[in-house]
């Protein structure tokens, strides 16, 4: 969610249905928030992953620590909303989820997966 200019994360229930996908805001300030968007409007679908060096669990626990790296794993898509207004979602997935992703969510949708894999 974009606030003041600036991203920020939030907690959301992401429930892939038959012919939409249904995401849910699961903050109480937020507690109302919902988006139902059907595949037809969606235009893309991009898998990305990315790698961070650990260097503040390095400096707090182990120098160890630099030799891994973290890996965040980035889904979004495009899609026009009922104001004919293209609009764009990005959610962060766990590595299990990633997984369902990037096999499932493309046969549902009909749509192909770009995926972008930083090493």
């Amino acid at each position: 969610m974009v606030e003041d200019g600036k991203t920020k994360e939030i907690q959301s229930l992401i429930t892939w249905k038959a012919s939409e996908v249904v995401i849910e805001v699961k903050e109480k300030k937020f507690k109302d928030l919902s988006v139902t968007v059907p595949y037809s409007q969606m235009s893309d679908l991009t898998y990305e992953r990315s790698k961070h060096s650990r260097m503040a669990a390095a400096l707090l626990i182990s120098p160890l620590m630099l030799f891994s790296k973290r890996k965040h794993h980035w889904f979004s898509f495009n899609y026009v909303n009922a104001n004919e207004k293209k609009q764009s979602i990005l959610l962060r997935v766990d590595k299990k989820e990633e997984r369902l992703y990037r096999r499932i969510v493309p046969t549902l949708t009909g749509l192909e997966l770009e995926e972008i894999i930083e090493d």
